[in-house]
């Protein structure tokens, strides 16, 4: 007996295939908060009746209720039960869910003292034997917070403390190689993977992102307009502010006509950061393929900000041996290297004036506002639509 196998049409199974990706999700939750964040167009949502969001294509939310902004949650335990699924051979599936979740958070404070940046030094020998640092390494506590009113920023969420402890080596090694931070390498190339989050700390306990956003674009060009009176704004969900570019004068740091600018910041490659002004107030013209230099104020390897805050905004690339992400997972674990692994240029230089001049920065903060955000999700529904192939066989 001969078996013939009629099945759907390709045709017929790719307007099924469509169908499937047209579904619209709904989520009913009565204390759920969204926020959307794209390219400075920003949008918070307090769904209180029901929303329709779009898997594919343009998306699309139906609200009720007022506006309401809720800081992204920093720590928190959530709880979630009576989970069902069904998924029948053909046609619909289902799956609904209840609990609840509260987290909580602290807010940055507005003013001075409300930001942390507390020292300590931690010697070793040259090989780094006890903690991994080539005669050791200085650690700094900070909140990430920035010690002024940050409020004008307009990301849609708000700058968050956070506990992070940063180690940076007490006498960075120059390697022969580098580390490109941002969109670019130094000769105008695309870096496949942009560095992301902080890869270092401003003198007033903020972070140091590069100049790439969340997808990888020029930041200053997708996010600037949420920057706040001093340039600096907080990370969507973490809610750790940084800067992706110079401050504004007065919030960091302040340059003095004729002399070098000041110290901005350090990198996690150990090396410092200054303003834009070089030895008597002139922009330098000698400065490398990183964007750093030595001269007479500072005879040490050191980098600048780029003059007239034009792209890319901070150094291009680390010449410094990195010896921790410093709890920044999107560092590359091919980057971070040890005492023995560095390859060390031919020339290496004294550190210990920078290091000496970042014990006067010292600040304990006193916190600011805190909260909690508590929510119970009656149910969530998904419906797919699931394609079947008839198949008649005689």
């Amino acid at each position: 007996m001969q078996n013939n196998f009629n099945i759907i049409p390709s045709k017929y199974i790719l307007i099924l295939l469509c169908i499937c990706l047209s579904q619209l999700t709904q989520i009913n939750s009565n204390t759920s908060t969204t926020v959307i964040s794209s390219e400075c167009v920003k949008a918070t949502v307090n769904v209180a009746g029901g929303a329709q969001v779009a898997p594919t294509g343009n998306t699309t939310m139906l609200m009720t209720g007022n506006s309401t902004m809720i800081p992204p949650p920093m720590t928190g335990n959530t709880t979630l039960g009576n989970i069902s699924l069904t998924m029948p051979m053909a046609g619909m599936m289902q799956m609904s869910m209840t609990g609840t979740t509260t987290t909580s958070y602290v807010e940055c404070g507005t003013t001075a003292g409300s930001n942390k940046f507390e020292f300590t030094t931690v010697t070793d020998d040259a090989s780094g034997s006890v903690t991994g640092y080539p005669g050791g390494y200085i650690e700094i506590k900070t909140n990430f917070c920035p010690g002024y009113d940050h409020l004008t920023q307009s990301t849609g969420g708000l700058a968050l403390e956070q506990d992070r402890t940063i180690k940076l080596p007490l006498n960075p090694k120059i390697s022969t190689g580098y580390w490109s931070i941002g969109i670019t390498n130094p000769d105008g190339s695309t870096v496949a993977s942009p560095a992301k989050g902080d890869v270092g700390i401003a003198i007033n306990g903020a972070g140091l992102f590069g100049n790439a956003d969340g997808e990888d674009r020029d930041a200053y060009v997708y996010e600037g307009c949420t920057f706040d009176q001093c340039g600096g704004h907080p990370a969507p969900l973490k809610g750790d502010y940084h800067y992706h570019e110079e401050p504004n004068a007065g919030c960091v740091f302040t340059d003095t006509a004729g002399q070098h600018s000041p110290l901005f910041g350090i990198f996690y490659d150990g090396i410092p950061v200054y303003g834009q002004l070089g030895d008597n107030g002139v922009t330098p013209t000698d400065l490398d393929q990183c964007g750093g230099h030595v001269d007479k104020t500072n005879p040490f390897y050191h980098y600048h900000l780029p003059a007239g805050k034009k792209f890319p905004y901070f150094p291009t690339c680390l010449k410094g041996c990195i010896y921790s992400n410093n709890g920044n997972g999107a560092i590359p674990s091919s980057v971070i290297t040890t005492v023995g692994t560095c390859k060390l240029a031919a020339t290496q230089y004294d550190y210990s004036s920078v290091y000496s001049s970042l014990k006067q920065q010292k600040k304990t903060a006193a916190s600011g506002p805190s909260g909690t955000i508590s929510g119970t999700f009656n149910s969530i529904s998904i419906f797919l639509t699931i394609m079947s192939f008839i198949v008649y066989f005689y």
